[in-house]
């Protein structure tokens, strides 16, 4: 899982700071529909884009260019139910 993890920092990268400039214009909601939608899918053509070649290494360790997508979707999914949780918590 290490190496899906060192695939996912580099979506994070672009991910992250797109999602914040949507969310600062159309709220929080926008933020995390973004997050875990637009915002992967932009990242995922910048990762297309500069590290295609990297695919092959990915491969060579078993893991297709969906699964690596796929895993990136889930996880965005569990980091925002945890950010729900801790904000369902906080504003109690």
């Amino acid at each position: 899982m290490r190496i899906v993890f060192n695939y996912y920092k580099i979506l994070l990268g672009v991910n992250i700071p797109f999602s914040f400039v949507f969310g600062y214009m159309y709220g929080m909601p926008a933020f995390v529909i973004s997050f875990c939608t637009l915002g992967l899918v932009l990242s995922t053509f910048y990762f297309e884009l500069y590290y295609k070649q990297q695919y092959y290494f990915y491969f060579n360790k078993g893991f297709t260019k969906f699964r690596l997508i796929g895993l990136s979707f889930l996880a965005n999914l569990v980091v925002v139910g945890i950010g729900f949780i801790v904000m369902k918590i906080i504003h109690r």
